[in-house]
């Protein structure tokens, strides 16, 4: 079964999509981290300007 899934090109064009899309999500992550980060280190004033 598993070698079947290994030579099936849809799956590997669907792997491939969804290992970008993953990547894509994680580096949101990463960014939204930073940002909240940020945010804590900035006075609760400064953030509910945005808002």
């Amino acid at each position: 079964m598993k070698s079947y899934f290994a030579t099936c090109p849809i799956y590997k064009l669907f792997r491939e999509y969804f290992q970008n899309e993953i990547l894509k999500i994680s580096e949101r992550f990463s960014k939204l981290q930073k940002f909240c980060k940020y945010t804590n280190e900035v006075s609760v004033s400064e953030v509910t300007k945005f808002y």
